[in-house]
């Protein structure tokens, strides 16, 4: 560690010719902090002084350092961005031939312990958020949500139901999914209900039948389309890593792997959007060549008529 210490500050150095002296000693001294508090296992401490010379210049070596010491408290889900922000300056040009060996052990360890939660939402409103614990309201992923091993607090709400607030806790590496039923607002629950029909509704069947099949449709193609950008992101990661270190056996397989999951996922982006546009023209169709059957209503005021007059009719339509 005491190498791979030395060999980032002087990448650190070298990357910053836009940089004030007095600012790439100050990064330095403060990258030397904390590695001496690395060392001694303060590794909240550590991560201060990262930050701060982060925000002076950022290099892959201290993005690196700072999600070590961010996976060592246990914060995954931080190591993790810190991880992948290094591996964009990689592919960025930026050398740090230190980084690349050890990158993508680090990046996977902290994927593996890090904790998964996937939200299932019953009838799913639209534009339902949510907000875990104190970060900012995000809409509902439809992949799963890494979160750290521990207590977390989730906030699901939408505009017209009732805000479903749940806390959970979770173990290392665990898998969790939280399913999810929103109750509809108090002016909502008052609503009259419509007249049910005594007649069977094909017509309101047939048509539901394909407006589900496009919202499955189209369900699949946006998850799918999600893996496929995880799949490139992967394939852009691993593949810097590959030209910068040809030799690298992890990072082939890995790279590999990744390009096998895009192909995947694309066959399946493909099969979801086609559904999705067959249920469509089902629906139009349906909709527009089905026949009307409305209720038609007659009345026939024949008071007041003489024997053979004419009697005239009132149709309501």
């Amino acid at each position: 560690m005491r190498l791979l210490a030395m060999f980032s500050i002087l990448a650190l150095m070298a990357q910053s010719p836009s940089a004030h002296a007095q600012d790439i000693e100050r990064a330095r001294e403060l990258f030397q902090e904390a590695s001496t508090l690395r060392e001694a296992g303060l590794y909240d401490q550590a991560i201060v002084r990262l930050r701060q010379a982060i925000e002076i210049k950022d290099t892959p070596g201290l993005e690196y350092h700072a999600g070590f010491c961010e996976s060592k408290l246990g914060h995954y889900r931080l190591a993790i961005r810190y991880y992948e922000r290094a591996a964009a300056l990689l592919r960025g040009g930026a050398a740090a031939s230190d980084v690349i060996s050890l990158l993508p052990p680090a990046h996977e360890f902290a994927l593996a312990h890090a904790a998964k939660i996937r939200v299932a939402l019953s009838d799913a409103p639209q534009k339902a958020r949510l907000r875990l614990d104190d970060e900012a309201e995000e809409p509902i992923p439809e992949s799963d949500l890494l979160v750290d091993p521990g207590k977390h607090r989730l906030v699901i709400s939408a505009p017209g139901f009732k805000t479903e607030d749940r806390n959970v806790t979770v173990a290392d590496a665990e898998h969790l999914r939280i399913d999810v039923r929103m109750s509809p607002t108090e002016v909502q629950a008052r609503a009259p209900d419509a007249p049910k029909s005594s007649a069977f509704p094909w017509k309101t069947v047939s048509i539901g039948a394909a407006l589900g099949v496009t919202a499955a449709g189209f369900g699949l193609g946006i998850v799918s389309a999600t893996q496929r950008h995880n799949a490139q992101g992967r394939i852009d990661l691993y593949r810097g890593i590959v030209s910068t270190c040809p030799t690298c056996s992890g990072p082939q397989q890995q790279l590999k792997q990744a390009s096998n999951d895009k192909d995947s996922a694309t066959r399946w982006e493909t099969v979801g959007f086609v559904s999705a546009g067959v249920g469509a023209l089902a629906t139009i169709a349906l909709w527009s060549l089905w026949p009307s059957s409305r209720a038609v209503t007659v009345s026939i005021d024949s008071r007041g008529a003489k024997p053979g007059a004419r009697v005239t009719a009132a149709y309501e339509f």
